[in-house]
C-alpha cells in the first residue's frame, strides 16, 4: 500500500554526507580565522606598531601565530638637541627648530649594550597593528642606505 517507503539505511549515506559537509565548513572557517586575513608582503619591509608604543621596522613573519618573528629589525631613536645659549629662530608651528627632536634610524644588534640578535620574537596580543611599507619612503630608503653601505 504504501509501497518504497525509505528505510534507515537509506538516509545514513546522507546524514553521513552533511556531517562530512559541516564539518568541513567548520575546518574551513576556523583556518580562515587561523591564518586568513592579510599578510605581509614579502618584497617590502614592515612598520609594527606594539601596544607599549614602541615601533619597529623589518620583515615580518608568522602573521597569524601567537609569535610573530620581525628580522632585518630597525628602529626610531630620538636625538635631542643640545640647548644652545642664543635664541634660534621660530618656525611656523611656533617652537624653534633646534628644540624639535631628530630621529635617526638605528640597526638592532648595533648600538645596544646587550647586542642582540636581528630578530625579534614578538607576541601576537601586542602586535597593536602592522602595515607594509613602500619603497619610496623614508624609512625604506634609510634601511637601503644602510645595506649599501654595511655589504663592505
Amino acid at each position: 500500500m504504501f509501497g518504497n517507503r525509505p528505510t534507515n539505511q537509506n538516509w545514513k549515506p546522507l546524514i553521513t554526507g552533511v556531517l562530512i559537509g559541516a564539518l568541513l565548513v567548520l575546518l574551513a572557517i576556523w583556518l580562515n580565522a587561523r591564518w586568513g586575513g592579510p599578510r605581509p608582503d614579502p618584497g617590502a619591509y614592515q612598520a609594527v606598531f606594539l601596544s607599549n608604543n614602541q615601533v619597529y621596522f623589518g620583515k615580518l613573519k608568522g602573521i597569524g601565530t601567537r609569535s610573530p618573528v620581525l628580522e632585518d629589525v630597525f628602529y626610531l631613536q630620538m636625538n635631542q638637541p643640545l640647548q644652545q645659549g642664543a635664541a634660534a629662530p621660530k618656525n611656523a608651528t611656533g617652537t624653534t627648530s633646534e628644540s624639535q627632536p631628530k630621529f635617526s634610524l638605528s640597526k638592532l644588534g648595533q648600538t645596544e649594550i646587550h647586542l642582540p640578535l636581528d630578530r625579534l620574537y614578538l607576541s601576537a596580543s601586542q602586535i597593536v597593528f602592522w602595515e607594509n611599507l613602500k619603497k619610496e619612503s623614508q624609512v625604506v630608503r634609510a634601511i637601503l642606505d644602510y645595506q649599501r653601505q654595511n655589504l663592505k
